[in-house]
């Protein structure tokens, strides 16, 4: 957007030139608008597309009333950022952080519902929701004070804690909805852990069978073949395949190889998931909890014997 300045009819005036791509009806359209503006109206317009030019569109008129002037000379000196003084700046911020406490006094009242298993899980995401309404607070008082030391006259310092408020914001937001989602996710947790424990129960007793048939045939069991056995999980076969022909241990069981692999990718503490379980039950708890048998997870094994 360009502005220029001219005497017209003997009147101070403002051409403003608007071009850019902007929504219309039929989608988007990329053109130049054109207006004549005297310090209180806009009394002109025109728009150009096409190098032909016909009336203004009202989208684009309406855009341009919305922004914001700019003094350059007060944003130079620091009485203006973005348009705003620090008064303004002072209001809104404090706005903001009033909006963060009653977010966060939400999320308090929603653990206050929360009880059994969720309630350590509420309680952790409700400490989010508190220490993001204290580092609010922080960032205001910091803006109040800075707004005393000058005065009130500029308007850097109390800007500078936007970015502060803005993120206790979010998180604050982000903290409420795990409130909320406690109890579900909870329930889906619990229903995927007792998946995860009767699919491990069952590869160690395919692993261990397997291990006694090839032994029998005087066979010794090999990583690739026990690829087979993992299909369930996301990870790769290959990838483990090749780690284990470097790092396998002799004797080890498969199925502790690779936990060993994975927490070896993911960091110490991490348990190995059988991720398709978790997402299942995550996705849908109550389909979980009304299937007509007791075990419908995992899928049917694959063809067996897996070739060595």
């Amino acid at each position: 957007m360009t502005v220029t300045a001219s005497l017209l009819n003997g009147r101070f005036a403002r051409a403003v030139r608007v071009t850019g791509t902007f929504p219309v009806r039929a989608g988007v359209e990329e053109f130049t608008a054109r207006c004549v503006w005297d310090g209180a109206r806009y009394w002109g317009s025109a728009s150009e597309h096409d190098g032909r030019f016909g009336a203004g569109f009202r989208e684009v008129l309406a855009w341009v009333r919305d922004v914001r002037a700019v003094n350059r000379a007060a944003e130079e000196a620091g009485r203006t950022v973005w348009g705003r003084d620090a008064a303004e700046w002072r209001r809104q911020l404090a706005d903001a952080v009033t909006k963060i406490a009653e977010t966060a006094a939400e999320a308090r009242s929603e653990h206050g519902q929360v009880t059994g298993d969720a309630a350590e899980r509420s309680g952790a995401a409700l400490a989010n929701a508190e220490q993001a309404h204290r580092d609010a607070v922080d960032a205001l008082t910091q803006a109040q004070r800075g707004y005393q030391v000058y005065g009130g006259e500029d308007a850097r310092p109390i800007a500078a804690e936007r970015d502060a408020v803005l993120d206790a914001g979010r998180r604050v937001r982000a903290a409420l909805e795990q409130v909320k989602d406690a109890p579900r996710a909870t329930e889906a947790e619990s229903l995927a852990l007792v998946a995860i424990a009767e699919a491990e129960r069952e590869l160690q007793a395919q692993e261990e069978a397997w291990r006694a048939r090839l032994a029998a045939e005087g066979r010794e069991p090999t990583a690739a073949a026990y690829g087979w056995l993992i299909q369930m999980f996301e990870d790769p076969m290959r990838a483990w395949v090749a780690w284990h022909t470097e790092h396998g241990r002799a004797g080890e069981p498969f199925h502790e190889a690779y936990d060993r692999w994975t927490e070896e990718r993911h960091g110490q503490g991490h348990r190995p998931a059988y991720t398709r379980a978790f997402l299942n039950a995550n996705a849908a708890p109550v389909a979980a909890t009304s299937r007509p048998t007791p075990r419908s997870w995992p899928p049917s094994a694959p063809t067996w014997p897996p070739p060595t």
